[in-house]
């Protein structure tokens, strides 16, 4: 018992260094017109660890689905690629902004307007989560 114990502390210091690893900064998503089911999160992303992070997924209960996605301009227009992982690499900073790479929120389960905040888990190719939340703001 005492070696489960010691295990599972163990298991949980670590878990919660992982965590600590990636910190998300200046995040937020930008209000939608009324009835537009398309929406972008952008944050910058703190990989303080000495290894690569791989941003894998996210999820939010305010969104039906959500896709990392990347804004490349071919031939004068900008096109948006759907990618499945975004790595982050060892002590970097991964901007999410517009124009750029973000996160592509589907569907809103309500109004996405001014001044609400939106909750969204990061899901990381190691096993670790982060959860934030995003306050929504008007963009210029």
């Amino acid at each position: 018992m005492r070696c489960l114990v010691i295990f599972l502390t163990l298991l949980f210091s670590l878990h919660g260094q992982a965590e600590m690893d990636v910190i998300i900064k200046n995040a937020w998503i930008k209000e939608s017109p009324p009835g537009v089911e398309v929406n972008a999160a952008y944050m910058d992303i703190h990989n303080n660890s000495d290894r690569e992070s791989v941003l894998i997924a996210a999820q939010s209960p305010d969104f039906a689905a959500i896709e990392i996605h990347r804004t490349v301009i071919e031939q004068g227009k900008a096109r948006m690629q759907r990618h499945t992982s975004i790595a982050i690499p060892a002590g970097a900073v991964l901007s999410l902004a517009p124009g750029s790479w973000h996160l592509m929120l589907f569907r809103p389960r309500q109004a996405v307007r001014h001044g609400a905040a939106i909750d969204l888990s990061l899901q990381f190719a190691d096993g670790t989560s982060t959860s934030l939340t995003l306050p929504v703001y008007k963009y210029p």
